[in-house]
């Protein structure tokens, strides 16, 4: 039992190379930079006093709190509000949305390219979360899944490498790069499983009349003409290739929650969310949402696995392997 927990301990808490870290927060500094983006694109009718969803609407639709709610402790008066970090809650000047927004932008993509990452990071972080704060109702699975990945980033040692930080520090002649708790990577890999988890439990949780025990749950979004993309060959929206897919989505979503951490089985369950995530995306409208969950896939590998990865791809393209020296702490 000792043995035991000492091995859980330490792939918890234990220390390793930071680089599957660093290529999470370029991957996820990249789509948050692509989300603001297209928030920007009609910050106007979601962001402002004469768009959809002025802070009166918002206030209304996040509705009061029940009678009795208690958080960390404390009581709250029955019809008051959700404690939140929102510093858009009060604004209603449309410049300073734009500013804010802006600003998010450029945090995002100093977060991508790595410069000061500290701060970028956790600047980027804030903004995220207030901004789904400031407009709850356009939220989908893609803005909820970038929140959680932009908090974990901020926790993350994530310009140790593949950054422009790193990059500053080796012209100074600063080689070296100290390994780092792997507890950020962790809190990532076991998010996206609990993800795929949870998700298999609400989907079986009802024994009547449900889509997904009888086989025929993929039949409806195909249906959604609202959600529609990319048209697919009609054989795959009609009997009996959507119980193929209906039962084929809960055993990827099972396999990336379980076997996806054990190494001989880890290259066929990421396989099958990637070819899930691509039929998503290319059948569904669904924003940003795949790329995340697929980019929370690079914590299911160690940072030494990828510092390898990164070096043979170097090798094959005729460059040298980065020179650092790994410190222990």
């Amino acid at each position: 039992m000792k043995r035991a927990w000492i091995w859980v301990d330490r792939g918890l808490f234990g220390f390793g190379s930071p680089a599957a870290m660093c290529v999470f927060r370029a991957l996820v500094g990249f789509l948050a930079s692509a989300s603001v983006f297209i928030h920007l694109l009609d910050w106007q009718r979601w962001y402002s006093e004469d768009g959809y969803v002025p802070l009166a609407m918002q206030k209304a639709w996040s509705g009061p709190l029940p009678s009795g709610f208690t958080l960390f402790g404390k009581r709250f008066a029955e019809g008051g509000t959700f404690p939140r970090i929102d510093l858009l809650g009060s604004v209603v000047d449309p410049r300073l949305s734009l500013a804010f927004l802006i600003a998010i932008l450029v945090a995002a993509l100093l977060t991508t390219v790595g410069l000061f990452t500290r701060v970028s990071s956790a600047l980027l972080a804030l903004g995220i979360v207030c901004l789904n704060h400031r407009n709850g109702i356009i939220l989908q699975g893609g803005d909820t899944a970038l929140r959680c990945c932009v908090l974990y980033v901020a926790l993350m040692p994530g310009g140790a490498m593949y950054s422009i930080d790193a990059w500053r520090r080796a012209a100074k002649g600063d080689l070296s790069v100290a390994l780092a708790s792997v507890w950020p990577q962790r809190l990532v890999a076991w998010n996206c499983a609990l993800v795929y988890l949870t998700t298999v439990w609400l989907k079986l949780e009802n024994e009547v009349g449900n889509p997904w025990r009888d086989g025929s749950a993929t039949w409806y979004p195909a249906r959604l003409i609202e959600m529609a993309r990319f048209p697919v060959p009609p054989f795959m929206n009609e009997f009996p290739m959507v119980r193929i897919t209906t039962y084929g989505t809960l055993i990827v979503e099972v396999a990336l929650g379980t076997i996806a951490f054990y190494r001989p089985c880890r290259k066929w369950a990421l396989l099958g969310g990637v070819l899930l995530h691509l039929y998503i995306e290319l059948t569904m409208n669904v924003p940003i949402f795949p790329y995340v969950m697929v980019a929370m896939y690079v914590s299911y590998y160690s940072g030494e696995e990828v510092e390898g990865w990164v070096s043979r791809m170097r090798a094959r393209f005729g460059r040298k392997p980065i020179a650092h020296e790994t410190l222990a702490i």
